[in-house]
């Protein structure tokens, strides 16, 4: 018998039509590929400091864009993704057949990926939890993974929500605050915040909201192949700016939390 959460969730998202219909748009987001590249040199330099990293989980991970990006530039290390879609896993599994992907709905009280319990030496929650109405629920499940001493590093979107991210479900915008103590409350310890992205991640982020409704038809137009040269040419030329944008600072709306099992 389905449960009520379980009927509450199902009928909340379509995360196999979105990725059906958003994975192209997803692949060329300039944000997105900002996002992953802060990821990416973060965890490379972690590792460099910590050798006893060999198994790296990825919570939500989509259509594998991120692995897709970080699998190539590491050595020696298991990877795994879990995704509530369907379709995004079989996406994945394409992209990406170097790591192992399972489809799990970390929401609910689902049996156990068993053989990766307390395994995760470092995991990864990368713009999940603005979708989630119970974002406690989804990280205290998520720290059966970790292992004792092991890292969480999770990404959320601070600043305006704009028409395109209602669109695809966010819930909620974080503070510094909100998310550490959101985090905290899970049973990590905080080690840094990031404000990253000062001062073009933010400028790309106000074009939203100026953009209004227009900008799910403009995802859509990219994906779809249409007739969307100036929007192609505004999205490389934010691809450019990215480049300059500071990693951490008061002001910045890309929020990176690092954080650790101390269990």
């Amino acid at each position: 018998m389905i449960s009520e959460l379980e009927k509450a969730i199902e009928g909340q998202d379509d995360w196999d039509t979105h990725w059906s219909d958003l994975n192209e748009e997803a692949e060329i987001n300039p944000a997105q590929i900002y996002r992953h590249k802060l990821l990416v040199t973060l965890i490379i330099d972690l590792m460099r400091d910590r050798p006893e990293i060999n198994t790296i989980i990825d919570f939500g991970s989509g259509q594998g864009d991120f692995l897709a990006t970080l699998v190539p530039r590491i050595q020696n290390c298991q990877v795994f993704g879990f995704e509530l879609s369907r379709v995004g896993v079989e996406i994945s599994r394409i992209k990406t057949p170097a790591a192992s992907f399972f489809q799990h709905n970390m929401l609910l009280d689902a049996p156990e990926i068993s053989q990766l319990r307390n395994k995760g030496d470092l995991c990864v929650c990368s713009e999940v939890l603005e979708h989630l109405d119970e974002p406690h629920i989804f990280l205290r499940n998520a720290r059966h993974y970790v292992a004792d001493q092991g890292f969480l590093i999770a990404t959320v979107p601070s600043g305006p929500m704009n028409a395109f991210e209602r669109s695809i479900g966010h819930r909620q915008h974080f503070t510094r605050e909100s998310i550490s103590s959101l985090i905290q409350s899970a049973g990590f310890d905080v080690i840094e915040v990031w404000q990253a992205g000062f001062p073009f991640f933010n400028l790309y982020k106000i074009a939203g909201v100026v953009r209004g409704d227009k900008v799910r038809a403009d995802a859509e137009g990219v994906g779809g192949g249409g007739s969307t040269q100036p929007l192609r040419l505004a999205l490389g030329l934010f691809s450019f700016l990215f480049r300059f944008n500071l990693v951490n600072t008061r002001y910045g709306w890309q929020l990176v939390v690092i954080a650790r099992n101390l269990a």
